[in-house]
């Protein structure tokens, strides 16, 4: 497949539906502004034809980076929105609109990226479930593994004295990197513990997963899974109670329907096919690839 193609562009343009949506809402919102503005149809319409084929292509083939594509899309708005203020200015002056964008978009990438995660933590519960074409004991062993297994991108380690069982979740990895990526990457430690909290074999099962933070906080967050023997297959269904959950990560879950997104997965490894699965996709950004271009990269190719 080509470094430039979109794996699964069906399953993608479905899974990204809301985050398409938005973003092609902000460019409306922008182009119909310059065009009150007395911005020329024509400067109005191609910009935005540009602005939302690069912000659509870009987030159906790096799905991780969707804050990006999504600022993207922002500042091409604004830039729509002030067409009639550079529409007339003379060659040398219109070249410097797309540098301004970009010099914008990469300052917003960047503060975000910097403050905003961690930002408006607070509780939150999540629902969600599927059906699985599959007999109640294997949807069992696939969410609720034993010790030593491994599913999915989740290591499940043996039981230490107080019941609580490592697990580390490996990230995806990128497809293109650098020395400073892949040493920022590796620092990442996803390792939580877990401790079974009740068990009813085959149908349900509730857990608490904990995590310590660099700071010294413990997070936790309590799952119940509960299956349902029904005609044909599983009925799964789960509750997750997160104690702390930043508005950067709900909302990001909400525009790529991380999910449902997870339940594909489920469903994939389940029947034993390659994943389609958005959080599986290699760890690229558009500001990554670019850093990766810039300073010549060192990677692999995982496509």
């Amino acid at each position: 497949m080509s470094v430039y193609a979109i794996p699964d562009p069906a399953y993608r343009i479905w899974r990204l539906r809301r985050l398409l949506g938005v973003q092609a809402g902000a460019v409306a919102c922008g182009a119909i502004l310059g065009l009150s503005l007395g911005a020329l149809p024509a400067v109005v319409f191609w910009g935005a034809v540009v602005t939302l084929a690069l912000c659509t292509y870009l987030a159906l083939r790096l799905p991780h980076g969707w804050a990006e594509t999504l600022q993207l899309a922002l500042v091409g708005a604004g830039t729509l929105a002030c067409a009639p203020y550079w529409q007339g200015g003379t060659g040398a002056q219109i070249l410097t609109v797309p540098m301004i964008a970009f010099g914008t978009w990469f300052l917003s990438v960047s503060l975000v990226a910097n403050y905003l995660p961690g930002l408006g933590r607070r509780t939150r519960r999540l629902e969600y479930g599927a059906f699985f074409p599959h007999p109640v004991a294997r949807v069992w062993a696939h969410f609720v593994p034993q010790p030593g297994a491994r599913v999915e991108n989740r290591s499940y380690g043996q039981p230490d004295e107080n019941g609580l069982i490592p697990v580390r979740f490996e990230l995806p990895k990128a497809s293109r990197t650098t020395a400073e990526i892949s040493e920022a990457l590796e620092a990442v430690d996803e390792t939580y513990f877990m401790r079974v909290m009740e068990q009813e074999e085959g149908r349900l099962n509730i857990t608490q997963y904990t995590q310590p933070l660099p700071n010294g906080e413990m997070i936790s967050t309590v799952v119940q899974e509960s299956f349902t023997d029904v005609e044909g297959g599983t009925r799964y269904f789960v509750v997750e109670v997160f104690d702390l959950y930043d508005i950067y990560t709900a909302f990001g879950g909400w525009l790529t329907d991380f999910t449902g997104d997870s339940m594909t997965a489920a469903a994939d490894a389940l029947d034993a096919l390659p994943t389609r699965a958005l959080k599986a996709a290699p760890l690229d950004t558009p500001m990554s690839v670019i850093a990766c271009s810039m300073a010549g990269d060192t990677a692999e190719d995982h496509l």
